[in-house]
């Protein structure tokens, strides 16, 4: 049997009859969840998306669900604050934006190394998503997010890309 949105805007619609855009968002909205009927309700839409053909293939499945691969990590912090590491990670998503102000790309990048999370905001270009980069950064300090720990690195120097 279909299962029916139980709030919002379309309240008591079929998931399958739910638009594309709202899907997403709700995906990405309840899959990380802690609450185990918002992270059911995630996955139950999930399926639906799938079936109406809005995720095709498994890149768009895998990004759709990497807040929750990310959530359900078993992330540790790595080296100490001011420590230069050579790292080998992958990268799991980025973005850039042009800041105005200081006229310049601005890129952040979540990174991958076994199952520990390194983020990176800066000037520096690291790649793509889904490539593999060696490099030497500099940890600038650890914060943990939505119960995962995060070691953030600056000053990055790519050693080599795959």
């Amino acid at each position: 049997k279909q299962g029916l949105m139980p709030f919002g805007m379309h309240r008591n619609k079929p998931f399958n009859a739910l638009p594309q855009d709202y899907m997403l968002w709700a995906i990405s909205k309840f899959q990380s969840s802690t609450n185990a009927v918002e992270n059911s309700l995630a996955f139950a839409i999930l399926a639906s998306a799938i079936d109406n053909n809005y995720l095709k293939d498994g890149d768009d499945i895998l990004e759709c669900l990497t807040d929750f691969n990310i959530k359900n990590s078993k992330s540790e912090y790595i080296g100490e604050q001011g420590q230069r590491l050579d790292l080998e990670c992958q990268i799991v998503s980025s973005s850039a934006y042009y800041d105005e102000h200081y006229r310049q790309e601005v890129h952040s990048f979540l990174l991958k190394q076994g199952e520990n999370m390194i983020s990176y905001s800066g000037t520096k270009d690291l790649g793509s998503k889904g490539d593999t980069v060696k490099l030497k950064a500099t940890i600038k300090k650890t914060y943990e997010s939505k119960g995962v720990k995060y070691s953030q690195v600056t000053r990055p120097t790519i050693l080599a890309q795959a």
